[in-house]
């Protein structure tokens, strides 16, 4: 197999590249889950929340929240809270959005390796049969 193509594409495969991945369908959900409730402190407020989640789940998200509000704070100490929370809404949203943009990436990227390997294992097959 010592193919010089290691970064071919399939000609056809290209038109399918340019389209962000279909997204993966998800499970079933399991027997519906009864409704919990969770107690949570975020920056100091205590907040109880109905969830069907898991409640170490839960105490993890507020964690991270709480990790974001310290970390502004610490960069603005005197801010009042509701621009904290404002503040660390955005940037959890903007870690979001930045993770979905690299999961795209990858998937892109999977795409075409996949592609490339398809076309390698092709030609190397027709090859053989010759």
């Amino acid at each position: 197999m010592g193919s010089q193509r290691k970064d071919a594409i399939r000609p056809d495969a290209r038109q399918t590249l340019t389209q962000s991945p279909a997204p993966r369908p998800r499970a079933a959900p399991a027997a519906k889950k009864s409704m919990g409730t969770v107690n949570i402190t975020i920056h100091g407020k205590r907040l109880a929340i109905r969830t069907d989640h898991d409640p170490k789940f839960v105490q993890q998200l507020s964690g991270h929240v709480s990790e974001k509000l310290r970390e502004l704070q610490n960069m603005a100490p005197s801010a009042p809270f509701e621009k904290l929370m404002l503040l660390a809404s955005l940037t959890l949203a903007e870690e979001l959005f930045e993770a979905r943009e690299q999961l795209v990436g990858l998937r892109h990227d999977l795409a075409e390796r996949t592609e490339a390997m398809l076309a390698i294992i092709e030609d190397e097959t027709a090859r053989l049969g010759e």
